[in-house]
């Protein structure tokens, strides 16, 4: 906007006149102010100031006579409209006056900073798909398939993507060899492998199709929401609709011997002419089901339920935990297992249920199947676990990847779901495992090369040379970031929580919110900043924390700064906002899609990423949207030898290069 048409409609709080000063009337101009208060540019760039007028009365002063002036106009010039161009590095005063008043900015002129020039991927995934079924061929062979139409197969070594013809979610896949494998899911979707290609197969429901099973070559059953399909002769048939909402899981031990599982506990059984209801002794959704005999079947689901049938009756059977389990198969009678959330793996050993230890990964599992010598797991995220002796080990994932910490040695660390922890070198990434498996949302180095990461229900992990220690608390709070500098470590989460590092002790810190807050930055001890939902900021002066006011309401995500006059905070709908020492006020943006993190090397050279791989940087004197490699959602920002580090969805990991 030029000219007068730049004056904005403000209110101020205006100071009574004394002694013999002249009381101004409407009209007269009572307060002067003007912004941004501070600026950093390049040579050659330009900015325009604007200034604000009220009268005594609070409303806005139309059209007055200003006069602009910079106090080193060799190092940056100002036109009568407010318009800044920067001619050399070096620092100037830009003046504005009327009737009396003044209000000024200080204009920085800094060496131009190179942009990134390009993005270097480092790590992506196969898939970020929950993966929702497995089904493993006596030769190795191992399809899994899941969400938005994904299968992908091993052939004994690394995992590839399958082409498939539908993009609807597939929640159950069988075999019975290398080349008959059916996969079911959404709408009635029914696929076939060949050997060669899948491809769709004509359907009698649209219903959602929630599993799958059979005996043998063209032997298979579906079960979904309220219907059992069998296939005939090549053909599939509706074999039952049974009115219960949901069938999750079916087997049996001949083709007039099947049982299927699923909503509020629902036990139905065949015998060779109808499909009946059977007593069931819980009301829990039970999603597995697998047997060794027609008169030895097991049933898994919710809360850690377990059931046995014995031929007479299902009876519940102690578990070992009370997670939500989804996956069972077994080998044999005395050798089961079971999947869940929170990486739970349960086995069965003819006596008892046990919980397997595994520190591998924290994702829920879905999905359990095997041969004579291999086991896998599948479940959110792309990820698969494979067992071939006492151990599992993840063979394939695509976590979330949250935050990124680069300690004073150049390690670099990066946290994610599932307890994830990698640690990026230049021939790639390398796994680390803390002792949880919980989410990690935020990491931060200590002390120059030592490590804090948090995360879902009061998760606190430090690694001190080399060793990860557990520090947990007791609470149920999501803790969502973590700063640490200048010998204070701070963490921020839900609720408004505030925790403080006291030599080893966690303590609370006297909180002025209730909001969620996601992410925590800081310039030193008494210079620390939060933001929130809601446009909540908050500021740490070394005494107690204070809500610093933002003219948005938007959830805000991140925040860095360059110094303690120019900060930048971004958020849901593409909100930034910039801190000049004085107040925060809204930048335009080039997008109305979540910024998620903000990072720099310096006040002209700033780094946005968000949704749909979005890159945006700053020159000092607009944002502008950059090229990227990835429509990945981007969550963290850090930097490497002044250099962008951004990690997202799918395990991305992205390297700016000048």
């Amino acid at each position: 906007m030029r000219g007068m048409a730049r004056w904005l409609v403000v209110l101020a709080v205006l100071s009574a006149g004394c002694g013999n000063e002249e009381v101004a009337g409407p009209g007269d101009i009572a307060s002067l102010d003007v912004s941004p208060h501070t600026a950093w540019l390049n040579p050659g760039g330009t900015m325009d100031l604007v200034a604000t007028a009220t009268d005594p009365t609070g409303a806005p002063v139309e059209s007055p006579e200003v006069r602009w002036a910079s106090s080193v106009p060799a190092v940056a010039s100002v036109d009568g409209q407010g318009r800044v161009v920067a001619v050399a590095t070096g620092t100037t005063i830009v003046e504005v006056r009327a009737e009396g008043l003044r209000a000024s900015a200080t204009i920085t002129v800094v060496p131009a900073v190179p942009p990134v020039g390009s993005w270097q991927l480092l790590e992506q995934g196969l898939t970020d798909a929950s993966l929702l079924g497995m089904w493993v061929s006596p030769d190795g062979t191992a399809f899994t398939a899941g969400q938005r139409g994904t299968i992908l197969q091993s052939t004994g070594g690394p995992w590839h993507r399958m082409d498939t013809p539908t993009a609807a979610d597939l929640t159950g896949i069988w075999g019975s060899s290398t080349s008959e494998v059916y996969a079911v899911g959404d709408s009635g979707t029914i696929l076939r492998w060949d050997g060669a290609a899948w491809n769709r197969m004509a359907s009698p429901t649209t219903r959602p199709l929630l599993n799958i099973w059979g005996l043998g070559p063209g032997q298979a059953w579906a079960v979904g929401a309220g219907v059992i399909l069998r296939l005939s002769a090549g053909t599939w048939q509706v074999m039952e609709t049974t009115g219960e909402p949901e069938l999750w899981a079916i087997w049996g031990s001949d083709p007039n011997m099947l049982f299927s599982a699923g909503q509020n506990g629902v036990l139905l059984r065949y015998q060779g002419v109808r499909w009946e209801p059977m007593a069931s002794p819980t009301a829990y959704v039970l999603f597995g089901l697998w047997g060794s005999s027609a008169t030895d079947v097991w049933a898994l689901g919710i809360r850690g339920t377990i059931l046995r049938w014995d031929g007479l009756a299902w009876r519940p059977v102690p578990s070992p935990s009370a997670a939500d389990f989804f996956g069972l198969w077994g080998r044999s009678a005395s050798e089961i297992y079971g999947v869940g959330n929170d990486g739970q793996i349960i086995a069965w050993n003819g006596v008892a249920w046990t919980l397997v230890p595994q520190g591998a990964t924290g994702e829920n599992l879905r999905a359990v199947h095997g041969n004579a010598t291999t086991l896998y797991t599948a479940g959110w995220n792309g990820t698969i676990l494979q067992r071939n002796g006492p151990a599992w080990e993840v063979v394939e994932a695509s976590p979330v990847l949250f935050s990124t910490a680069v300690s004073s040695a150049g390690e670099v660390l990066t946290v994610g779901t599932g307890g994830t922890v990698l640690r990026l070198t230049p021939s790639g990434a390398v796994s680390e495992r803390p002792p949880v498996t919980k989410d990690l949302f935020g990491i931060a180095t200590v002390g120059g090369n030592s490590f804090i990461a948090v995360g879902d229900t009061g998760t606190i992990v430090r690694r001190v040379a080399g060793t990860w220690h557990d520090e947990s608390l007791p609470l149920r709070l999501l803790l969502r970031s973590v700063w640490s500098g200048d010998g204070i470590t701070v963490v921020v989460g839900e609720h408004g929580t505030i925790l403080r590092d006291a030599g080893g002790a966690w303590q609370p810190m006297s909180s002025p919110s209730t909001r969620f807050l996601r992410h925590v930055w800081g310039l030193d001890a008494r210079q620390i900043w939060a933001v929130g939902d809601s446009g909540t900021a908050l500021r740490w002066d070394g005494q107690s924390w204070r809500v610093v006011t933002t003219p948005v309401a938007e959830q805000l995500r991140g925040i860095w700064g360059s110094g303690p006059e120019d900060l930048f905070a971004v958020g849901a709908a593409g909100t930034i906002l910039r801190w000049d020492g004085v107040e925060w006020t809204r930048q335009a943006s080039p997008t109305t899609d979540e910024l998620r993190a903000v990072w720099g090397s310096g006040p002209t050279d700033v780094y946005a990423v968000g949704e749909n791989g979005g890159m945006f940087r700053w020159d000092g004197a607009r944002w502008t949207r950059l090229s990227s490699p990835t429509d990945a959602l981007l969550i963290g920002l850090t930097g490497i030898s002044g250099e962008p580090v951004a990690v997202g969805i799918r395990r991305t990991v992205l390297r700016g290069s000048r």
